[in-house]
């Protein structure tokens, strides 16, 4: 199932904390929200036929990490069209966002004006 501008957006991090504060927030702001604890969690929907708008993808996760992630998703016809946009608080994350080939990036801590403008910037257009 394509992506679309009416779908969720999904938030892809491990960590709980993370994953409810950028979900409340998204979620104030009028977007809906789907939240995996994880790449492997995310696959397993993105596969099951979830169709985001676009994906929040935390890089630095334990277990498969997002630069397995986006492979994995570049690499299935199905879901390499879903804009994703990274963050972490790793140092390099503009250049991991040139490697990947992600629609944008930034910098944990997470600025909620940055966020939103990405979103509104990157969304799947259709």
């Amino acid at each position: 199932m394509p992506a679309t501008r009416e779908g969720p957006i999904l938030i892809v991090d491990d960590s709980p904390d993370a994953r409810e504060a950028m979900g409340e927030l998204l979620e104030v702001k009028g977007y809906a929200v789907v939240k995996a604890a994880g790449a492997e969690d995310a696959l397993c929907r993105l596969r099951q036929g979830l169709a985001p708008s676009m994906i929040l993808l935390d890089l630095l996760m334990s277990g498969k990490d997002g630069f397995a992630f986006r492979q994995e998703q570049t690499a299935d016809p199905n879901l390499a069209a879903i804009p994703v946009v990274i963050y972490s608080g790793y140092h390099n994350v503009h250049y991991a966002a040139l490697e990947l080939g992600v629609a944008g990036y930034f910098q944990k801590p997470v600025d909620p004006d940055k966020l939103l403008e990405l979103i509104e910037t990157y969304r799947y257009r259709g």
